[in-house]
């Protein structure tokens, strides 16, 4: 079940988080701050905007892309036999 916590310095704990959400009404605001988590962190995140005020980190490698070819996989597709679709 998908639960939220808002971060309150030394309240929240890292385990069992695997998304953490930066919002803002600037996507100019965010910017900056993708850029410090990447140098910081490299490949060990994957840091997406999800929406132009949504700035999603989640462990390096995790990806939709990576998801929806599981889930194809899966089924016996191949990512050539599909067509992701998005709506923002």
């Amino acid at each position: 079940m998908f639960k939220y916590a808002l971060y309150e310095p030394g309240l929240l704990e890292p385990e069992g988080v695997s998304k953490v959400f930066f919002t803002c009404d600037s996507h100019e605001q965010l910017l900056p701050l993708e850029q410090a988590i990447n140098a910081r962190w490299g490949d060990r995140v994957n840091v997406s905007f999800s929406t132009l005020t949504c700035l999603e980190v989640m462990a390096g490698g995790v990806s939709k892309g990576h998801a929806l070819e599981a889930v194809a996989k899966k089924l016996g597709y191949s990512l050539q036999d599909c067509m992701p679709l998005a709506m923002e």
